[in-house]
């Protein structure tokens, strides 16, 4: 090779794959928030509450929707109802997909379509939205909103229009 492509390829190398590396750093802010998603499911399914607890940031806000209406639940009683209702009757809840629908400096919006497998019972889907906030190594809830659905893709929002309550 002759010498006077050294530079050429040392410029190349130097700033030619930068683009390459922000891929990368892309590649890994989604799977840590995909790695996140798994972690908080699979905690609760497996009634791990300590691990469950630390999804959730301590300022962090439930809304979900029933019957019509949507409503406020806040995060310490949300919290024991999930850990009593696991306890009483041990049910599985999976991400069936997950889509990350916009990331930015330490903030992530997150859509998961759902299933809940009851202990006798039928099964259950719906969709929980996550706002994620970055601290220092992992993700955690700032906002959850969720409620039940029937298909993913076809309902992006229950069907109600209720005001949150």
């Amino acid at each position: 090779m002759p010498l006077r492509l050294l530079p050429f390829l040392t410029l190349l190398l130097l700033t030619g794959f930068l683009p390459f590396r922000g891929l990368a750093s892309e590649g890994r802010e989604e799977a840590s928030i995909q790695s996140f998603v798994e972690r908080y499911f699979t905690s609760w399914s497996t009634v791990d509450f300590d691990t469950y607890r630390g999804c959730f940031h301590p300022s962090a806000t439930v809304h979900f929707e029933s019957d019509g209406n949507w409503r406020q639940w806040p995060l310490p009683e949300f919290l024991a109802a999930q850990e009593t209702m696991q306890k009483a009757s041990r049910s599985r809840e999976w991400a069936r997909t997950t889509r990350i629908r916009a990331r930015q400096d330490g903030l992530a919006f997150v859509e998961v379509f759902w299933e809940l497998e009851r202990s006798g019972g039928a099964n259950v889907t719906g969709y929980d939205w996550f706002t994620l906030v970055r601290k220092e190594d992992t993700w955690q809830i700032l906002s959850l909103t969720f409620w039940q659905a029937e298909a993913p893709g076809a309902l992006l929002m229950p069907k109600s229009s209720a005001s949150l309550r």
